[in-house]
């Protein structure tokens, strides 16, 4: 999967206003020209519920790609909190 791959494919956003990671995640999408629909779960507590079922965590920020896979969009072990391969990576394992 590369960042032109996932700009094929419908992808969703999970995030609050007030999330850092969740305003990088949305940053570097957009950076990369990947068209997203962004859904505040504080607005919309349903889609925390939604978000809590396929994950088992309301932890934000969280990718949707193509309402099959859900990847979570920071790694807390990284410098920055995030790794573009790797993003890249669990998407694509997911897809498969």
């Amino acid at each position: 999967m590369t960042w032109e791959d996932l700009k094929a494919h419908k992808v969703k956003v999970y995030s609050t206003p007030w999330c850092g990671d969740c305003r990088r995640l949305k940053t570097i999408l957009a950076e990369h020209g990947v068209d997203f629909e962004e859904i505040d779960i504080d607005a919309k507590p349903e889609a925390a519920d939604y978000l809590a079922k396929r994950t088992g965590h309301k932890a934000i920020p969280y990718a949707e790609i193509d309402d099959k896979v859900i990847v979570k969009g920071w790694h807390k072990d990284k410098p920055g909190r995030w790794d573009d391969t790797l993003f890249l990576e669990e998407i694509e394992t997911g897809l498969k």
